[in-house]
């Protein structure tokens, strides 16, 4: 391969790359519009239905889990850490809990 094309095909990969980029530097305390339907129509009733099912399992399980010691850290994985992920994550943000005021 010659100089020239080696030279080419750098320049297209590099440049093919940049848009991978820039969606690695997007902000996310603002997320877009179709992000945010995405999380509202797919993420939350999903969520939603987790949180269910684990929260029906964490009862079914909790005398073993009691017995076992570790009632605490089932509790954690099966109710809480979905209740977060549902009820306080804004919409379209990938993190849960509050990310500072409410902007205008």
């Amino acid at each position: 391969m010659d100089k020239k094309r080696l030279h080419t095909l750098v320049l297209a990969a590099a440049l093919s790359l940049a848009p991978v980029a820039a969606l690695a530097e997007r902000d996310e305390d603002r997320p877009t519009a179709f992000v945010m339907m995405g999380d509202l129509l797919v993420a939350r009733p999903a969520g939603t239905v987790l949180l269910a099912v684990g929260t029906v399992t964490f009862v079914a399980t909790l005398p073993f889990s009691f017995l076992g010691g570790n009632m605490f850290e089932a509790s954690n994985v099966l109710v809480v850490q979905p209740a977060r992920e549902v009820l306080f994550r804004c919409l379209g943000c990938t993190r849960s809990g509050w990310h500072g005021r409410v902007r205008r």
